[in-house]
């Protein structure tokens, strides 16, 4: 697994339970809201915390944007494919000209009587 899709997967976890976390408390403190309770002898009716409601809102959107990035990480099209990370060479010039031989997968020069490409690792016949 490359690195973008590591950090993608571990933001996508992060944000879904920074979303997740957030949204709970919120739904809790709004289902407190409008409840009425008997205390010292006196009715009340309990309020929804403002600080905890903005600081559960704000947690949300931070867990949406937080994997919206994970996602965007995850799915980076970016990054090169190995074959074309590694540059080509080339067999030094002989005296005697050797077979040029050449990986039926990815192009790339082989030295004469190798198994396997150096650039892709594809076995040669």
């Amino acid at each position: 697994m490359s690195s973008w899709k590591t950090w993608g997967v571990i933001l996508i976890l992060f944000g879904i339970v920074t979303l997740g976390g957030s949204a709970m408390i919120y739904n809790y403190q709004m289902s407190q809201d409008g409840d009425i309770v008997y205390q010292n002898g006196n009715w009340y009716e309990l309020p929804a915390n403002p600080n905890v409601i903005a600081l559960m809102t704000l947690g949300m959107v931070v867990g949406g944007i937080i994997t919206l990035i994970g996602f965007l990480a995850y799915f980076n099209k970016d990054e090169e494919p190995i074959m074309h990370r590694v540059p080509l060479q080339y067999a030094p010039p002989s005296a005697t000209p050797l077979p040029i031989n050449y990986c039926p997968g990815c192009g790339r020069q082989t030295p004469p009587g190798a198994l396997f490409c150096e650039g892709c690792g594809r076995k040669l016949n």
